[in-house]
C-alpha cells in the first residue's frame, strides 16, 4: 500500500496550495476604510458647531451621525443647534461592479473621470462585494459657504455591517486636520 501514498514532496506542496487557498478566502473583498478626497480647510480651530439631525427613516445615515457625532464629542467639541459652522453627512452603499464618475453639471462628457472604480466579483470572493461610501462637509451659518469637504469610503461583504466608527473617524480626523 506504500506505493498509494504521495511523496513527501507532493503533501507539502498540496499543504501549500491548501493554506493559500484558505487565505484568499478568508477575506478578499474587506479592504480599510480610506480617505478618497479632502477639500478645503476648516478653522484652525473649532469649540462647536450644528450637526444636521438626519430624518427618522434614515437608518444608516442616522448611525454615520451618531459616530460622528461621538467622534466630534470626544475631541471636546460640542454639538450645538445655534453654532457658528454647520457640517452635514452623507452616506451611501452600492454594489462593487457599479462605478462612480464626476463630470461637469450641463455638460456632456465622453470620457468623465473615474471617482470610485469598478471591482467586479472574483472566483475567490467569499461574499458579494460592496462600495460604502461616507461624506462630511462642513459650511459657515452666515454665509452658507463650504469650508471643506471630505469623502471617505471602504469595501465590504453586503451581509456585513458598515463600518461607520472607522468612516466617522477618519473623517472627523481629517475635517480638524488643518
Amino acid at each position: 500500500m506504500d506505493h498509494l501514498r504521495p511523496s513527501r514532496p507532493i503533501r507539502a506542496r498540496s499543504w501549500i496550495v491548501a493554506a493559500g487557498t484558505a487565505s484568499l478566502a478568508a477575506c478578499s473583498v474587506q479592504s480599510p476604510p480610506t480617505i478618497r478626497t479632502s477639500i478645503g480647510n476648516a478653522p484652525t480651530t473649532i469649540s462647536n458647531l450644528h450637526l444636521i439631525e438626519p430624518e427618522s427613516d434614515q437608518s444608516q445615515r442616522a448611525g454615520l451621525h451618531a459616530a460622528i457625532a461621538r467622534q466630534l464629542r470626544e475631541r471636546g467639541i460640542a454639538l450645538s443647534e445655534d453654532a457658528d459652522l454647520v457640517a452635514d453627512l452623507a452616506v451611501s452603499v452600492s454594489p462593487s461592479p457599479v462605478g462612480i464618475y464626476a463630470s461637469e453639471a450641463g455638460k456632456t462628457d465622453a470620457e468623465p473621470a473615474p471617482m470610485a472604480t469598478t471591482r467586479e466579483r472574483r472566483w475567490y470572493d467569499a461574499c458579494e462585494a460592496v462600495r460604502v461610501q461616507a461624506s462630511l462637509v462642513l459650511y459657515r451659518r452666515d454665509s452658507g459657504a463650504q469650508m471643506k469637504s471630505s469623502k471617505a469610503e471602504s469595501m465590504g461583504c453586503a451581509d456585513a455591517e458598515p463600518p461607520v466608527d472607522e468612516l466617522a473617524a477618519l473623517l472627523v480626523t481629517d475635517l480638524l486636520a488643518d
